[in-house]
């Protein structure tokens, strides 16, 4: 029994993992978009985490603010083992699981031209 607790507890380990990485990617995207803000980016990182049932997750974006002349931008996501595994607080210290993405602005290629 405690073989199959173990692959129970090994999945959930990767799916946070997993998790993490997705939820950084997808604020990034958000990111990048012309009318981006931190909140927007923010709010979809927290959303690809609660998806799976991931609490406590934290949501770092750089640079802060996102304007229309940032060139990259980078979200880093963060979320607790110990707040979402169901054993693996024992064997985890309280280390984090984190993931960081960095894309490119699609407004850093743009330039416009003025006409009268």
């Amino acid at each position: 029994i405690m073989i199959v607790f173990g692959i129970i507890e090994f999945a959930r380990a990767n799916q946070i993992r997993q998790t993490v990485k997705q939820a950084a990617y997808e604020g990034a995207r958000v990111g990048i978009t012309m009318d981006a803000t931190v909140a927007s980016v923010q709010t979809q990182a927290n959303r690809i985490l609660t998806s799976v049932g991931i609490t406590g997750g934290t949501v770092t974006v750089s640079p802060n603010p996102i304007t229309s002349s940032t060139p990259f931008v980078t979200v880093t996501v963060s979320a607790s083992v110990t707040a979402n595994g169901w054993f693996m607080k024992y064997f985890t210290a309280g280390q984090p699981i984190t993931a960081a993405v960095t894309l490119e602005s699609e407004n850093s290629g743009i330039s416009y031209m003025g006409g009268s």
